[in-house]
């Protein structure tokens, strides 16, 4: 996807974000874009959806994102929106591929389990095959859900996903990376979530995931992911 102008300034950038919403919705069907920009400069986009949604909910997700990154971040030459459902990102940088993590955005459930060690004795092997077989997975591919039942019979979610681009081996150190800040971060807490622009991971004692889930099966779906140089 070609764009023209400069990508360096702010105004360039902006101008090239509200150009993407409808180039979004048509690249994503097939998943990934990109293009070279005209000039010395350009931005790269990266956005992701979660890979449980559907395509309509991932495109209401984008455009909503990209017109809030807009009132947000007018000016600036980069920014980040972590959202329920997607992620989008943009940059006068490199951002594509295995970039160094800067920092981690996460949200904890206030509450406690009832017996910590039983709930993380359930959690850390269902996580733990999460990020296994996310990782394994090829392009488009490495998302992972499912779910397990503490011996008190609360059942525990699980969601972990990495961007597309990520060879095995970058998922997997991204992901892990994630689930010993969760060790650190919220160890008996019954919820939380922590995103990276790579990689993300969550678990609840709710059902949050939109999709069939069988106990202690970990189900794969398609991410959606779009890289644009504009």
């Amino acid at each position: 996807m070609k764009r023209t102008g400069q990508g360096a300034d702010g105004q360039g950038l902006r101008t090239g974000q509200r150009g993407e919403a409808s180039g979004m919705r048509d690249a994503l069907s097939v998943g990934r874009e990109s293009g070279e920009a005209r000039g010395g400069a350009c931005a790269n986009s990266v956005a992701l959806c979660r890979g449980d949604i559907n395509p309509d909910v991932c495109y209401i997700c984008l455009n909503n994102s990209i017109v809030r990154l807009q009132q947000l971040c007018p000016t600036q030459k980069g920014a980040r929106g972590y959202y329920e459902y997607c992620l989008l990102r943009y940059s006068n940088e490199n951002i594509l591929g295995n970039t160094p993590i800067d920092f981690y955005v996460y949200l904890a459930n206030p509450l406690n389990a009832t017996n910590i060690d039983l709930f993380n004795h359930a959690l850390w092997p269902l996580l733990s095959k999460l990020i296994d077989a996310a990782a394994r997975d090829g392009d488009q591919q490495k998302f992972a859900s499912g779910n397990t039942t503490v011996p008190d019979f609360q059942r525990i979610y699980g969601l972990v996903q990495c961007t597309p681009d990520l060879m095995e081996q970058e998922c997997r150190d991204c992901l892990d990376d994630l689930a010993n800040h969760i060790i650190r971060w919220f160890n008996g807490r019954i919820g939380g979530r922590i995103f990276v622009p790579i990689c993300s991971i969550r678990y609840e004692t709710r059902r949050f995931l939109m999709g069939v889930l069988w106990p202690t099966h970990h189900h794969h779906h398609q991410g959606h992911l779009l890289i644009v140089n504009v």
